[in-house]
C-alpha cells in the first residue's frame, strides 16, 4: 500500500514495485516477492564492491574482493538507512530502524588493482544462482577471459531484449548535451585557457627539461655500472655455456642408462611372472598335502570319537543300571544305620549283607567304567584334536540324583524284608 512517494527521489516507487528501468522492468515488488536485492557500489571512485539487501533479516551484506575499511562501511550506511524509510512511505512500516551492515567473510580477493568490477559482476551472478564463491574459478589469472565472457553475455542480452535502441538513444542524447555545453563553454573562455595553457605548459617544460638532465646524470653514472655488469654478464654466459655442455652429455649418459634400467625391468618382470606361477603351483601343492592330512587326522579323530560314542552308550545301558544299584545299596546302609541308631532291632547279618551287596556292585562298576583306547588313538597333535568332538546336544546328560530309584532294585533289595521293632523308651 502506497502511503506517500512525493517524499521519495524521483520514480524510486517505480523502481521498488519492478516497474523501472523499462527494459528490465520484473514488475515484482520490494519485501513482497523479493526478499533480496544485489547492486554494486562505488568507492572512492576507485573501486567496486557488492552488496546484497536482505529485506527479511534487515541486513546489508558487504561482498568485497578488496579490504573493506571505514571508507568502505560510509559508502555502504545510506543503503541500510534509507531502505526502511521507503519501507515506511511505500508500504506503511513502522520500523525504520537502519539496517544491519555485515561484512561477509571468505571472499575471493584480487591481487592486483584493476578487476574489482568484474569481481563485483561475478559475485552477483554467483549469489543470484546459488552458486558458491570459489577461490578457484575467481582469481587475477581468469578476470581476462571472464571479463571477455561477461562482454558477449551483455551484448547478447541486450540484442535479445530489445532494448538497443533506447540505450544508444539514451547515451546518444547525454553525449549531445556534453558536447554542446563545451563549446559554449570553450567560445567563452578560449583566448584566457590558450594562454594559462601556454603558460602551463612553458613552466612544465622547464620544469621537464630540468628533470630529464637530472635523470641523465643519472642515466651516466648507471651506464658505467652497467658496463661493469655487462662484462660480469659476458662471463657468466661463457660459464653456463661450457655448463650446458657438461648437461648435454650427462643426458646421453642418463639416455643409456634408462635403457638398461628398461632391460633390467623386463627381466625382473620375466622373473616376477615365473616367481608368481612357481608360487602357485606350490599354494595348490600344499593344499592338496594339507587337505590329505585334514583327511587322514578326521578319520583317525572319528575312530576315537566312535570309541567314545559306544563307551558313552555302555554307561547309559550297562553301568548306569549298575550305578544305581550301588546308590540304592548305599542308601539302604545309611537308612539301617539311621533307623539303629534311632533304636530300631536290625538283624545284625542285615548290614553285613548290604555291605556285600555294595561291595559287590561297586566292582562290577569300576570293571565296566574303563574305555580302553590304543596309541594310534592318542597320538594326535593339538591342532588334531579338535576334530570330531561331540557337541553338547549329544553329550550324556548327568544323572539328576545320585541315589535315584530303580523299583526293580528295590522290590528285590533285602531292606523291604527287614523287621523293624520300635523299643519302648519307658522299660
Amino acid at each position: 500500500m502506497v502511503t506517500d512517494k512525493t517524499k521519495l527521489p524521483f520514480k524510486t516507487s517505480e523502481y521498488f514495485s519492478g516497474l523501472m528501468p523499462k527494459y528490465a522492468g520484473t514488475k515484482k515488488t520490494c519485501g513482497k516477492d523479493v526478499d533480496k536485492v544485489y547492486a554494486v557500489v562505488s568507492i572512492t571512485d576507485d573501486h567496486w564492491v557488492a552488496i546484497a539487501i536482505d529485506f527479511k533479516d534487515r541486513v546489508v551484506r558487504i561482498y568485497n574482493c578488496g579490504t573493506t575499511t571505514d571508507i568502505t562501511i560510509s559508502a555502504v550506511k545510506p543503503f541500510a538507512e534509507i531502505t526502511p524509510y521507503v519501507f515506511k512511505c511505500l508500504c506503511g512500516d513502522s520500523n525504520i530502524k537502519p539496517y544491519e551492515i555485515e561484512d561477509v567473510p571468505g571472499t575471493p580477493k584480487m591481487t592486483h588493482p584493476g578487476d574489482c568490477g568484474v569481481y563485483t559482476a561475478k559475485y552477483i551472478e554467483c549469489l543470484m544462482m546459488g552458486v558458491p564463491l570459489s577461490h578457484e574459478h575467481l582469481r587475477d589469472e581468469n578476470m581476462g577471459k571472464i571479463r571477455q565472457k561477461l562482454a558477449a553475455e551483455m551484448s547478447a542480452s541486450i540484442k535479445s531484449y530489445g532494448v538497443t535502441a533506447d540505450i544508444i538513444d539514451t547515451n546518444a542524447l547525454a553525449n549531445d548535451l556534453i558536447a554542446w555545453y563545451d563549446r559554449k563553454l570553450k567560445r567563452k573562455y578560449g583566448n584566457r585557457d590558450n594562454f594559462r595553457l601556454l603558460s602551463s605548459v612553458f613552466e612544465q617544460e622547464k620544469r621537464d627539461h630540468e628533470e630529464l638532465k637530472k635523470k641523465y646524470a643519472l642515466l651516466k653514472a648507471e651506464s658505467e655500472t652497467h658496463s661493469a655488469e655487462v662484462a660480469s654478464l659476458k662471463d657468466e654466459v661463457a660459464r653456463l655455456g661450457m655448463r650446458e655442455a657438461e648437461l648435454a652429455g650427462e643426458v646421453v649418459r642418463l639416455g643409456d642408462r634408462e635403457i638398461s634400467l628398461m632391460g633390467e625391468v623386463a627381466k625382473l618382470e620375466t622373473d616376477v611372472a615365473f616367481s608368481r606361477d612357481h608360487e602357485e603351483r606350490e599354494l595348490t601343492r600344499l593344499r592338496s598335502d594339507r587337505f590329505a592330512k585334514v583327511s587322514r587326522t578326521t578319520q583317525k579323530a572319528q575312530a576315537r570319537l566312535d570309541k567314545v560314542k559306544s563307551y558313552i552308550k555302555e554307561q547309559e545301558h550297562i553301568v548306569q543300571p549298575k550305578m544305581d544299584a550301588l546308590n540304592q545299596s548305599k542308601g539302604a546302609q545309611e537308612i539301617v544305620t539311621v533307623l539303629v541308631r534311632r533304636g530300631a532291632v536290625v538283624s545284625e547279618s542285615e548290614p553285613e549283607n548290604l555291605a556285600k551287596e555294595a561291595r559287590i556292585a561297586e566292582e562290577e562298576v569300576d570293571a565296566l567304567n574303563v574305555i580302553e583306547l590304543s596309541d594310534a588313538d592318542l597320538n594326535l597333535s593339538p591342532d588334531q584334536l579338535g576334530f570330531g568332538l561331540t557337541r553338547l546336544s549329544s553329550q550324556v546328560i548327568p544323572v539328576s540324583n545320585q541315589h535315584g530309584s530303580n523299583s526293580e532294585l528295590v522290590s528285590r533289595s533285602d531292606i523291604r524284608h527287614v523287621t523293624v521293632e520300635e523299643r519302648n523308651p519307658g522299660n
